[in-house]
């Protein structure tokens, strides 16, 4: 078994490792029980030595719940490293079966990761390297930590990485960063990397290929057949684009509209539009089809029977639709222009 710095701390296993560095599971030589995680670097130049320097002072400096929390560190030892708290959940893809079949802990992982990530963006930090790999659960039921800020970029310090450097797994990056060159470097590349993750969460973690999650093989609302899920597509719309113009510009902002949308989804709202279909709240059986609306090309005698009917009141200025359920004919109806959301 190793042990690292001057034998304080003592090897009980191996967490993982890569071509970047290795992770161990360690306790304390001074008799604590307690186990924690070292990270060493494989790499001696100085580059890859500040990188991780800085990958200590950027945890330390949030100081945040949501971000992985150092204990101790040495960066001048042989090997250097750094000790963290040992998050016993591991990484995402260790509890998958948890949360893939529990939308509500899949929520609070991302809800966790946003806040984690606002602290960063705050501070002026862009992690780049937003991925299921570095989000760790301190427990099996979270909290989730955000880690692995090696590559990091401060606007007010970018001496650790070269703007033509190629960062972050490919995957879940943004477009902008993919070829490197990128001289402004902005809180929405992180926006891109989150949306990924959001449609990993609640896919069941499927990995989004680019911008395709409405395509019929990716589209959420197809996968849980369930046209709530409709409202993670609108939110997804102002994440995973290609334009950094498009998208909500920090995970603030991001966390803002998850919450509303989150809420929604968990309180099993229906969405309104006639493209997402709806199961019926009477017979349980059909879906409501969109059957007629203000302007459609209905006779003149047959559209003021059907008003006195129903006992409406025809006004010229009303905008409405009616859905039926294609099963046992239970029906919907909408005013739209009294709705803040028109369709």
């Amino acid at each position: 078994m190793m042990k690292f710095g001057n034998g304080r701390w003592e090897e009980v296993g191996r967490l993982g490792g890569g071509g970047q560095g290795t992770a161990y599971e360690v306790v304390c030589a001074n008799g604590n029980p307690q186990h924690y995680a070292l990270k060493t670097t494989n790499r001696s130049d100085e580059q890859a030595i500040e990188r991780f320097r800085r990958e200590i002072e950027i945890s330390e400096t949030l100081a945040h719940p949501n971000v992985i929390r150092p204990v101790e560190h040495d960066v001048n030892a042989n090997p250097p490293f750094v000790v963290y708290e040992l998050c016993v959940g591991g990484n995402l893809d260790k509890q998958k079966e948890v949360w893939s079949s529990d939308l509500n802990f899949a929520l609070q992982i991302f809800e966790d990761v946003c806040v984690g990530l606002a602290a960063a963006h705050f501070k002026g930090f862009v992690h780049r390297d937003i991925k299921p790999q570095n989000i760790l659960l301190k427990e099996a039921r979270g909290p989730a930590v955000v880690a692995d800020f090696g590559i990091a970029y401060s606007s007010e310090d970018a001496r650790l990485t070269q703007t033509s450097e190629i960062v972050g797994p490919r995957i879940f990056m943004a477009p902008e960063l993919e070829h490197g060159g990128v001289h402004d470097i902005f809180p929405s590349a992180d926006v891109y990397s989150l949306g990924k993750l959001l449609y990993y969460l609640l896919s069941g973690g499927k990995v989004l290929s680019r911008e395709d999650f409405r395509q019929p093989h990716f589209d959420l609302v197809g996968l849980h057949k369930n046209g709530r899920f409709e409202r993670v597509n609108l939110l997804l719309d102002r994440m995973v684009v290609r334009e950094p113009e498009k998208r909500f510009q920090d995970a603030k902002e991001v966390l803002t509209a998850f919450k509303a949308m989150a809420e929604l989804l968990k309180g099993q709202y229906n969405m309104v539009g006639s493209k997402v279909p709806q199961p019926c709240l009477y017979c349980g059986q059909g879906s409501y089809q969109l059957t007629v609306k203000a302007g459609d090309n209905i006779n003149k005698t047959s559209h003021e029977d059907f008003y006195y009917f129903v006992g409406f009141k025809a006004l010229t200025s009303s905008d409405w639709r009616m859905l039926v359920c294609d099963n046992c004919g239970h029906v919907q109806w909408f005013r739209v222009e009294k709705a803040k959301t028109k369709w």
